[in-house]
């Protein structure tokens, strides 16, 4: 972290492209899973009513791990906060 980070800690690296969409991606999928199993609910139609489906919103790790996931892609400061280490090289 750069002295202009910790005096200005909103002004963090940019984010590529390919990055920020999978963020966005993997924080959009729990949501439209909830957003779908909501609208089933309220809805109940007879396929829904007879099976038995598993979804994200059955399965709290999972979406919380993509939601978490998907915010971490995305911002850089939350990057910087929980540095992650790839590769054992010491510096």
């Amino acid at each position: 972290m750069s002295v202009i980070n910790r005096i200005y800690p909103g002004e963090a690296a940019p984010v590529s492209n390919a990055i920020l969409w999978a963020g966005r991606i993997m924080t959009a999928l729990p949501v439209l899973f909830l957003l779908m199993d909501g609208i089933m609910k309220r809805m109940k139609p007879e396929a829904v009513v007879k099976a038995t489906v598993i979804s994200v919103a059955q399965s709290p790790p999972t979406c919380g791990v993509l939601i978490w996931g998907g915010l971490f892609l995305r911002d850089p400061r939350l990057r910087e906060f929980i540095p992650i280490r790839v590769g054992s090289g010491k510096r």
